[in-house]
């Protein structure tokens, strides 16, 4: 800003996956670490018996220790992942429940007012936390918990990541103004966090602009009603944007229409996107946030995580956005 490059008035935000520093194989289902729990404590039973027969001077008797410490680290690691997908599968539970009471009373105080029966199937309670937990596919990395298998799209292989967000100045000077991690895999719940992550001293922008991930009728709400910036995301898949003069693509897939809107915040957000206005400021995104990532990618060669843990990651996606920001500031300072 003191060098009168950085202006913030339009932004745009997007998420990238970061390679984690941990093997996607080192993943347990809830339901499989049970199993392995009891395999090993049955390993370690029949190891200590091993030890009790064995010259502790012997070979076999300087070994076994070692395999019985190796077993109980490996135990304790179930331990933590039943004790976090547990944890997870009863926060589920809990919603469910919710939902659950709310439409029951939602449906018997309809069927009071009409003095008729519903038509349609009578909402069913949840299943316990204990089944969720068991059918769940969800798993936890025991080498770090904290990344989660992500894949960028469903003809994208899955890679064990984290989501890293950032915010791009879009009004020429390409700066990142605000970055944090993200919490899952997708961008649905990041909204607030990235407007909230540029900080008061660069200023609030005039718009933020998101992709069509991050559609949250609640978070756009929240942030039209306490925010004087305009928010611009795309209610539609990203090749619904794409004006071509000429489409390669197959038949069945230029004809496929854009899913329907029905939310009165949704569509009056698709009024406002496809206006000439609106088609201009939300092409700025892929023009901006997006040659950020792939600067960072490609020619900064940042793809691979070192550290471990959501704490540490945050600090190195945080040293990458500044190293990135000193790179640009340097070209722009050139200029």
């Amino acid at each position: 800003k003191e060098l009168g490059l950085l202006k913030v008035g339009k932004v745009s935000t997007d998420g990238t996956h970061l390679k984690a520093n941990a093997s996607i194989n080192q993943n347990v289902t809830y339901k499989r670490a049970k199993e392995l729990k009891v395999r090993l404590e049955q390993d370690v039973a029949d190891l200590m018996i091993e030890a009790e027969k064995a010259d502790n001077t012997s070979e076999e008797g300087q070994r076994l220790p070692k395999e019985i410490a190796r077993r109980q680290k490996l135990t304790q690691k179930m331990d933590e992942a039943i004790d976090c997908l547990k944890s997870q599968a009863e926060q589920e539970h809990a919603q469910a429940q919710k939902d659950y009471e709310t439409t029951a009373k939602e449906r018997a105080a309809k069927e009071k007012e009409t003095g008729k029966k519903t038509r349609g199937k009578k909402p069913q309670p949840p299943k316990s936390a204990e089944e969720i937990a068991e059918e769940s596919t969800k798993s936890y990395n025991l080498t770090d918990p904290d990344s989660q298998v992500m894949r960028k799209s469903k003809h994208a292989a899955y890679t064990q990541s984290y989501n890293g967000q950032a915010t791009v100045d879009a009004d020429g000077s390409q700066l990142i103004v605000g970055h944090h991690i993200g919490e899952c895999s997708n961008d649905k719940n990041e909204m607030l966090k990235a407007y909230q992550s540029i900080p008061e001293e660069v200023g609030k922008p005039t718009h933020q602009i998101f992709d069509a991930g991050y559609v949250n009728t609640e978070m756009i709400e929240e942030l039209e009603a306490t925010t004087d910036t305009e928010i611009y995301v795309s209610v539609h898949r990203e090749d619904a944007h794409n004006e071509r003069q000429y489409d390669f693509r197959p038949e069945e897939k230029l004809n496929k229409p854009p899913q329907k809107v029905t939310h009165p915040t949704l569509v009056k957000m698709k009024e406002k996107i496809e206006t000439e206005e609106g088609k201009a400021i939300y092409k700025l995104r892929s023009q901006t946030v997006e040659t950020t990532f792939g600067i960072i990618k490609e020619a900064m060669g940042f793809r691979n995580l070192l550290l471990r843990g959501a704490e540490k990651i945050a600090l190195e996606w945080e040293l990458m956005c500044v190293s990135y920001n000193f790179k640009r500031l340097f070209k722009l300072k050139m200029a």
